[in-house]
């Protein structure tokens, strides 16, 4: 059992001696979803404020309900609320509760922006039509101090300290003959900090959708291509503000790194590169001069994706290649990489004084700071560079890794991780499309840890300054696949005039053997760290939700380069799609930071990963 299960287990349901709970459960396809009609009532309108969600309301989710968000026992979701848009479904489809009158007094770890929550109220009884009352106060708590460091503690109280005070009354249909709850209606009223808020939602069945059923990939298309359209749109006049060419008062390029990511993401959506709009908007971008991590990283991103081989991903796949191809870049594109290496390999953390040991980055050069986003983005820059015959000095690597195995922190009790890879996936549905039987495995266990957006360097010891999260773990995990695919094979460039020869594989040699055993390790552990804390629905903090696209795109990464297609159970893509799916605006947008959330989703959609070699080990 996971942390998290045995959370809601402590802090679940007081159920009185005289009730003797039922065992209703639900009945979902295994690793399908219900889908739910859901109608609003938010006060202010649509509970934003300008371009802010207002507090606890960090991701609005589709109405749906995953059977892999269930209890083993099929009866509640396993994992905690993380924000306040999810309390209501969560009381509504506790199973537990359904057969009768109970008292509740629940305490919640982690909620965003108030910190731990405490539910306390009661269940009425279930009537003959199936309906049932549940009326609940909510109200923030302290944080406990225990499970967390000292100066994540500390930051944490800094960014959820505000005060919860609401009632919240739900009136739920019970089908237990179908196993589901059939509508529930809800209403939160109270305040938020200052703010005074009430949200009602109107959830109504609507249908079950099995996994990654006839018409899943069909309409996963439909979402990738209208996304693609609404992104060509912002980028068809290339004066607009948000993508001109410019530097802002920070000495930042980021309006060019927003047009690299929108590049990137129309080539990945199968744009051709003839397109008006793509062949102008890359004349444009080499035509710039590039400062911040961001910008350098997708600019080389989108150049490489500009040249690399049609189907190399299901080729990699199906065992047609070991190995990406080398890209045959234009003399004239790759000195134009060349230099964005240079410069990206500038903007390194200035506190290093041994860069050929440790190599992290910041935004720009020269400044005494990093964050593991920035240098996940410049290890990305870096491998597409790679890619494109680029040279780089196995160095740069090795301290690149070097940097991620140091902040990689332990998280939790060591439990079991399965996983399967895509060939083991496709052959174990069509199994059970025959009615066959599943497999059994003995996974192995590995300890829990993961990586927080920056760790505290100040002392002779390095510690976690900000809560771990699901979008840096990735990150985490992403960064020392790729560190671990150059260390093992790769292919060499002329010192001369930088002509890539063809591909040879290597070996590793002494000096890199021990950093690669390290490096599979802290991969392996960082999968345990996602599958504890395993939630599409946001980015996890262990706590809490915030980034939501982001998160989404760097799981995708994560999974891919690992050839992860399911985890403890879980179909990662499915899920995260379906939930896409859900969110597409009438203009083909996606999420609320547009264009860059849209851009994030359909790279997942896309499941744009860096192509990697297989290599020996590794599942395909």
């Amino acid at each position: 059992m996971t942390r998290t299960f045995l959370l809601s287990l402590a802090f679940g349901f007081i159920l009185p001696d005289s009730v003797t709970s039922q065992d209703i459960e639900w009945k979902i396809p295994n690793r399908g979803v219900l889908l739910y009609g859901r109608r609003l009532d938010a006060k202010p309108a649509y509970m934003m404020q300008g371009d802010q969600f207002l507090p606890g309301f960090a991701v609005q989710n589709p109405a749906v309900l995953f059977q892999g968000e269930l209890d083993p026992t099929q009866r509640f979701i396993l994992a905690d609320p993380a924000s306040l848009w999810e309390i209501a479904m969560h009381l509504a489809f506790d199973m537990r509760t359904a057969d009768g009158v109970h008292e509740i007094d629940q305490t919640i770890p982690f909620v965003t922006d108030f910190g731990s929550v405490r539910i306390v109220g009661t269940t009425g009884s279930v009537a003959e039509d199936g309906t049932q009352s549940i009326d609940v106060e909510l109200a923030s708590m302290t944080l406990p101090e225990d499970g967390y460091h000292e100066d994540v503690l500390v930051f944490l109280r800094q960014q959820n300290n505000k005060d919860l005070r609401a009632t919240l009354r739900i009136k739920r249909r019970i089908d237990k003959a179908e196993g589901r709850i059939a509508s529930f209606e809800s209403r939160l009223e109270g305040t938020a900090g200052a703010q005074a808020m009430s949200l009602g939602e109107w959830w109504e069945f609507d249908r079950s959708r099995l996994c990654r059923d006839s018409e899943f990939a069909n309409d996963v298309e439909a979402v990738i291509a209208k996304g693609a359209n609404y992104i060509k749109e912002q980028i068809r006049d290339l004066s607009r503000d948000e993508i001109a060419a410019g530097v802002d008062p920070e000495g930042k390029t980021v309006s060019s790194g927003l047009l690299a990511l929108c590049l990137l993401t129309l080539i990945k959506a199968d744009i051709p590169s003839t397109d008006p709009v793509v062949a102008a908007g890359f004349e444009d971008l080499r035509q710039r001069r590039l400062t911040d991590t961001y910008s350098l990283s997708l600019a080389l991103m989108a150049m490489e994706a500009l040249y690399a081989p049609k189907r190399e991903r299901q080729r990699l796949l199906a065992g047609e290649l070991d190995q990406p191809e080398l890209r045959q870049v234009s003399d004239a594109d790759r000195a134009i990489m060349r230099e964005w290496v240079d410069r990206l390999l500038r903007n390194t953390d200035s506190l290093i004084e041994q860069i050929s040991y440790e190599r992290r980055f910041n935004y720009l050069a020269s400044e005494p700071r990093y964050d593991n986003s920035n240098s996940q983005f410049a290890i990305l820059g870096l491998y597409s560079a790679h890619l494109c015959g680029v040279r780089i000095s196995k160095t740069v690597w090795h301290a690149m890794s070097k940097h991620w195995l140091t902040e990689q922190f332990e998280d939790g009790e060591s439990l079991p991780v399965e996983t399967k890879s895509h060939a083991e996936y496709k052959a174990m549905r069509e199994r059970e499309l025959r009615g066959g039987r599943a497999t059994t495995s003995r996974p192995r266990k590995h300890q829990p840890a993961g990586w927080p957006y920056m760790a505290d360097r100040s002392g002779s010891t390095v510690r976690p300054h900000m809560p771990l999260t699901s979008s840096m773990t990735a990150a985490g995990i992403t960064a020392l696949t790729i560190c671990e695919v150059v260390l093992s094979s790769t292919w060499d460039v002329t010192e001369d005039d930088q002509k890539p020869r063809p591909a040879r594989p290597m070996r590793p040699d002494r000096q890199t053997r021990p950093v690669i055993r390290d490096i599979v390790a802290a991969r392996d552990q960082g999968y345990a760290w996602l599958l504890d804390n395993f939630s599409m629905r946001g980015n996890r903090h262990r706590l809490g939700y915030g980034f939501h696209m982001y998160f989404l795109y760097g799981i995708e990464r994560a999974f891919e380069l690992g050839r992860v297609a399911l985890i403890g159970g879980r179909d990662w893509y499915f899920e995260g799609a379906t939930l896409l799916m859900g969110t597409q605006q009438s203009d083909g947008s996606l999420g609320m930071t547009r264009p860059y959330s849209t851009c994030f989703g359909v790279l997942f959609l896309k499941m744009a990963a860096p192509p990697v070699p297989v290599i020996t080990g590794r599942r395909r």
